[in-house]
């Protein structure tokens, strides 16, 4: 069986002489396949339409960064991330997405950037970060752990 490019879950395909033998030695009746397409790690389809969270660190935000974004067809896309991109910015890639059933055309790709913070630092990054915010104007806590909070807490501060 011949599956057509951008066939989605619910769509019907009929095989003409496939099904059942009919009655009394009459011809054979048509089969009926309901198809299912299993969820991709990292594209979400919304119709021809392709989604992805594509992480980012904060210094390529902040800073800007030339990245490339993974595609269905596995070929990617170059894209420059502009200086001071923020969580949540949506762009779109025309013509990137799935196939339009029985078209030559296809949906688009949108990609949502999410900025990543990241985690155990070492003391030099630690201490880069705070100078940072020390001439950014930003207020920092060297206070992470629970009981810490609580200590401070208690004392007012």
């Amino acid at each position: 069986m011949d599956i057509p490019r951008g066939v989605d879950s619910g769509i019907r395909m009929r095989l003409a002489g496939e099904g059942n033998a009919g009655l009394r030695g009459g011809e054979r009746g048509d089969l009926y396949v309901f198809l299912t397409v299993e969820e991709h790690d990292i594209f979400h389809r919304h119709g021809d339409d392709l989604h992805l969270e594509m992480p980012i660190s904060f210094t390529q935000a902040a800073l800007g960064a030339s990245v490339n974004i993974p595609t269905i067809d596995g070929i990617g896309e170059k894209y420059e991330i502009k200086a001071g991109m923020q969580t949540g910015t949506q762009v779109k890639f025309k013509g990137k997405g799935m196939p339009v059933l029985r078209s030559g055309a296809f949906g688009d790709l949108y990609v949502t950037f999410k900025v990543t913070t990241p985690k155990n630092l070492t003391a030099k990054e630690k201490e880069l970060l705070k100078e940072f915010a020390a001439l950014r104007g930003d207020e920092v806590s060297e206070c992470t752990d629970f009981f810490c909070k609580i200590k401070r807490f208690l004392s007012g501060e």
